[in-house]
């Protein structure tokens, strides 16, 4: 069961990087960002400027960005300069330091785009006269001079156009410390995931026993901060334990970078044999797509093709409701000898099922020894003319029987005391007064494990036959 509030918005520690690409044209040793017209066609030079602007983070280990910028031949067969053509160029290298303003910083162009006009991400800028032609932009976040940040990782964009009298602008967004490749444009920005600063559960993580067939009703609530304040939503699951009822957030509200919510649910009594309650809450940070709607971080790249990520934070928490609630026990019916011959503890799965024990039988049952056998052994032992093992065989399984809860006739009893006094004396059965009374209680108990000496709704168990029930490998 999963439960998030669609209307919650806040922010992560994700590193986001955003790449803006500005070209100029310049005639006459001038630069324009805007479609121009040549005033001097006679001496006219193909020169355009790429401005790379990146972003980052204050709280990552970034202090400047390189910058690689590349010529290579365009689609079109554009070449990088009319004057080179056929000249393979070198690339140009170059670092900046951050910038002392934010991003979007009432710019907007960036407002929403992908960043909330509330939040501020630092970035640096890098302006470059090119000649006309297609460019490689390589961006490495840098944690010193010759190192590069161990938070973020580099970006790039291939066969960026710059073209006579135009401006191009690419965006880009690139996580850190994630899975995922990213930057365009120049722009690189640093996001780093939420961080949850505080819990509780109320009245507590141990709650009261409820009356029978009542609820007990809890409160969840969750703190979360986002570094850089974009919105957060907050998605509540519960991984274990018995179904809970009205599992739902009751408040939620974010105040610039913290995002405040709480959820209710009822819970039972834990049976026997059931796991308790267990739950996780997740906190995503969230960007604007292109429809300005609220989606995850990890939603937006996915969206934008820019592989998966993780921009999460995720914590799971226990719940006990401090009772046991007994089952009523239920009368099981009898089994032949031939499961409890097949179904044991070291049989092969899925029929490796331990027996049941009692005060007739060993800790596990399977190893209970019968004239220095053990019962599983005594089980896949053939009578061959011996009444001794038809009695054994059946005694066995009738002690099982019992002790797996089936009920007990009295004529069955007595036939168990009589079995008793004849196989713990451990005889050899080929003849005689004693074999007769062998074979008779041995065909009462035999009744009795198919179901026709209980009630009319246990019947014989089909699981083959003698000759062939399988796992004699598996025997002590």
């Amino acid at each position: 069961m999963q439960i998030m509030n669609p209307n919650s918005s806040g922010g992560m520690n994700m590193l986001k990087r955003i790449t803006a690409v500005c070209v100029g044209l310049a005639f006459a040793g001038s630069l324009a960002c805007v479609d121009g017209v040549d005033d001097e066609p006679d001496e006219e030079v193909h020169e355009q400027g790429i401005n790379l602007v990146t972003n980052v983070d204050t709280s990552s280990d970034v202090t400047h960005m390189k910058y690689t910028i590349t010529p290579v031949e365009c689609p079109n067969n554009v070449n990088p300069s009319k004057k080179d053509k056929g000249e393979k160029q070198k690339p140009i290298v170059a670092k900046k330091s951050l910038k002392d303003m934010t991003l979007p910083g009432g710019i907007p162009t960036f407002e929403n785009k992908p960043f909330d006009e509330n939040s501020k991400h630092q970035f640096a800028d890098y302006l470059k006269m090119l000649p006309v032609g297609c460019y490689d932009v390589d961006v490495q976040p840098m944690r010193s001079k010759k190192k590069a940040s161990k938070d973020c990782q580099p970006v790039s964009q291939q066969g960026v156009e710059v073209t006579k009298g135009k401006t191009t602008e690419i965006l880009l967004v690139s996580q850190c410390k994630g899975d995922h490749t990213g930057l365009l444009d120049v722009i690189a920005a640093l996001n780093h995931p939420p961080t949850l600063v505080d819990f509780e559960i109320i009245p507590n993580k141990f709650v009261e026993c409820p009356k029978k067939g009542k609820y007990v009703p809890v409160k969840v609530c969750a703190r979360a901060t986002d570094p850089e304040g974009d919105p957060m939503v907050m998605k509540w699951d519960q991984l274990k334990g018995p179904a809970v009822k009205d599992f739902k957030v009751k408040h939620s509200v974010q105040v610039k970078d913290t995002l405040t919510e709480c959820v209710t649910a009822k819970l039972r009594a834990v049976k026997e044999g059931e796991k308790q309650h267990q739950f996780k809450v997740t906190v995503y940070d969230q960007f604007h797509n292109k429809h300005s709607e609220l989606i995850t971080a990890e939603q937006w790249y996915k969206d934008n093709s820019f592989g998966k990520v993780k921009s999460r934070v995720t914590q799971k928490f226990p719940i006990y409701v401090s009772c046991v609630e007994k089952p009523k026990k239920k009368r099981a019916c009898p089994l032949n000898k031939k499961h409890w011959k097949s179904h044991h503890k070291y049989a092969s799965m899925p029929k490796d099922i331990a027996w049941p024990t009692s005060h007739y039988t060993s800790k596990p049952a399977e190893k209970t020894k019968m004239c220095g056998k053990t019962w599983l052994n005594n089980l896949h032992t053939k009578p061959k003319g011996d009444a001794f093992y038809t009695l054994s065989h059946q005694y066995i399984a009738a002690h099982l029987n019992i002790a797996n809860g089936a009920k007990v006739p009295p004529a069955v009893a007595l036939a168990l005391f009589i079995s008793a006094g004849i196989v713990h004396k451990c005889p050899t059965l080929k003849s005689g007064h004693v074999r007769y009374l062998a074979l008779t209680m041995a065909a009462i108990l035999e009744k009795y494990n198919d179901g026709l000496k209980t009630s009319k709704k246990c019947k014989e168990f089909p699981y083959g036959d003698d000759k062939k029930d399988g796992d004699d490998n598996n025997l002590l």
